[in-house]
């Protein structure tokens, strides 16, 4: 983000967003402990840890990850679900089955679910993923935004950590009740807190970009991946990306494929796959 108007924009409206789930101490202020807001794409982002919330003990809420999915839908046109105020996990069937019905009601495909995790820890955000194997590429997405965006910052062992998180949470019960696609993204408090804006910033807008390019996802399509492609040093200006061994044997791509391409921080495009004469590789045109 280069624009300095801009980045002041959207602090203030994460800030503004922030506050109804930071009264007394993050108490919060909602009527109700749920809040669904409905979105246009078949994405929910979820912050049920947005307030705090009594186990066998009082556990503190990840602050701004509410503000952070309210940003997100108002961004993305994202579904989100997150806890307006402090709850019991005694009220966690109701929550799951809440969540689970507009599910199903919205035809959401993936539920990505944000928390924070220790500032101490040794990379920028911890990622696990499970369910259908179609919907992989969603993790691999994820991944491959944060290294992109870290790559001039951060070794690659310093970005991401695959790790489960060990808690049982709602959304992970819900997601898996309702067989759709789950991630879980836990941010670093050291690169995402608002004392230091632009690291927080950053994070900000990886996760903007990453759900808008999921927002272009045609989910009816038979096969989805997601690709790391590098600049190639012969490179020449031109539209053009090209693919190894595409229609071969195991490839994922099949000769005069017609593919719905969605790049990384812009709209989405129709292409043909076709075979230039004399190569072994292939053309995306």
């Amino acid at each position: 983000m280069k624009d300095k108007n801009e980045k002041k924009k959207r602090i203030k409206m994460l800030n503004r967003f922030e506050r109804n789930f930071a009264f007394h101490e993050y108490s919060g202020k909602g009527k109700e402990v749920l809040e669904i807001l409905k979105g246009t794409s078949n994405i929910a982002a979820s912050a049920l840890q947005s307030v705090n919330y009594f186990d066998t003990e009082k556990r503190m809420a990840c602050p701004f990850t509410g503000g952070l999915v309210k940003l997100l839908s108002f961004e993305t046109k994202c579904h989100i679900f997150c806890a307006e105020k402090a709850y019991n996990v005694s009220q966690k069937e109701l929550l799951t089955n809440q969540i689970k019905e507009y599910i199903n009601e919205n035809d959401i495909k993936v539920l990505i679910d944000f928390y924070t995790i220790d500032e101490n820890s040794d990379y920028v955000a911890q990622l696990w993923a499970e369910g259908k194997s179609k919907y992989r590429f969603v993790k691999k997405l994820i991944q491959y935004a944060f290294e992109y965006e870290y790559q001039d910052k951060l070794s690659e062992k310093a970005v991401i950590k695959f790790e489960r998180n060990r808690q049982d949470t709602i959304a992970l019960n819900t997601a898996r009740n309702a067989k759709i696609f789950f991630v879980h993204i836990g941010l670093n408090k050291k690169y995402f807190n608002s004392y230091d804006q632009d690291k927080f910033l950053h994070v900000i807008d990886i996760l903007i970009k990453t759900f808008k390019v999921l927002s272009y996802v045609d989910w009816k399509a038979e096969k989805i991946e997601a690709f790391r492609l590098w600049q190639s040093t012969k490179h020449k200006l031109q539209d053009k990306i090209e693919i190894y061994n595409a229609g071969e044997k195991n490839c994922f791509f099949k000769i005069n494929s017609l593919l719905n391409i969605c790049s990384y921080g812009t709209a989405g495009e129709r292409v043909r796959l076709y075979k230039p004469e004399g190569r072994i590789s292939h053309w995306i045109s």
